[in-house]
């Protein structure tokens, strides 16, 4: 939030007003302090900033921005336009079709309804999208133009606040596209967890089935410079007291980019430091540390 946003929201005075006033404390001014108590060198974040950084993405703090992003078409265009994403997806349901005809299929956050219309393409008899987006409008008109409005059903409605009047029957597959960076970034396996445990039937599919995290080490030297270094001369002048600060905005929020295989200084295919059985799961275990080790 900018200093002149916080400001203008408080008592009705202007964020110049404020912003000139002695006696105003910016709301973020806690993460503006470099002094000793505020950042630390090695850039490592407390145990209470990571609990705030966790509560400001929660559901809570985070469902209606979350689901506002995936309104858009642009970020649905990106998506099936990922060619080993959306194929993956593809090629298992297509290999399951025998296990999918005439069965009932979940399709947990199901955007433009490219999963859904690969099910009942597949043999599916029914499906079930759910998505609590803004893009459902354009999902019930897709579905119709292909031909698919006799199978595939649009909800309407975040996966939790969906009740047995919507889903008025066993589901046999749950699938769902519910990926975020570093896998879990976007906290949507547990609504999938929830949704198959409330609706599917016992012994049914889900897709995918395993998730698996690996992690690699990597040293960029390029990347750090730029990053980093780049403080140290700023035409002329030293800039280097906001390195600590760029150290912990790579903590707290990590860059997401395409790195340079001959980067990688571990295994190259990374160490296997979770994997989750979708299918078996408990609900609970997901909100539990998941680690492992990196040699």
């Amino acid at each position: 939030r900018s200093a002149a946003a916080a400001a203008s929201g408080r008592d009705g005075a202007s964020g110049a007003e404020l912003a000139d006033s002695d006696d105003y404390e910016y709301e973020d001014s806690e993460f503006f302090d470099d002094e000793d108590g505020g950042w630390s060198v090695d850039g490592e974040l407390s145990v209470e900033e990571l609990n705030a950084i966790n509560d400001a993405r929660s559901d809570a703090n985070a469902d209606g921005t979350y689901f506002d992003s995936y309104s858009h078409i642009g970020i649905h265009r990106e998506m099936i336009g990922d060619a080993a994403r959306t194929g993956a997806y593809l090629k298992a349901l297509e290999g399951h079709a025998d296990a999918l005809k005439g069965k009932v299929v979940l399709d947990v956050g199901c955007g433009t309804g490219i999963l859904s219309m690969f099910a009942a393409r597949a043999g599916a008899r029914k499906v079930y999208a759910v998505d609590a987006s803004g893009i459902t409008r354009h999902t019930r008109r897709l579905v119709k133009e292909n031909g698919f409005e006799d199978v595939i059903e649009v909800i309407t409605a975040r996966m939790e606040d969906v009740t047995a009047k919507d889903i008025s029957e066993p589901v046999d597959c749950v699938v769902s596209e519910w990926m975020g960076y570093a896998l879990f970034f976007e906290s949507m396996l547990p609504s999938v967890v929830h949704a198959r445990d409330k609706f599917m039937r016992p012994g049914g599919l889900v897709l995918p089935n395993v998730a698996d995290v690996r992690v690699a080490l990597l040293e960029d030297q390029n990347r750090y410079d730029d990053g980093v270094s780049f403080w140290d001369d700023v035409y002329g002048f030293d800039f280097s007291s906001l390195a600590s600060q760029t150290k912990r905005d790579w903590s707290s929020d990590p860059p997401v980019a395409t790195v340079d295989p001959n980067c990688i200084v571990s295994d190259k295919e990374g160490a296997l430091v979770v994997r989750v059985d979708c299918a078996s799961v408990p609900l609970g275990d997901l909100y539990e540390p998941m680690a492992g080790t990196v040699e």
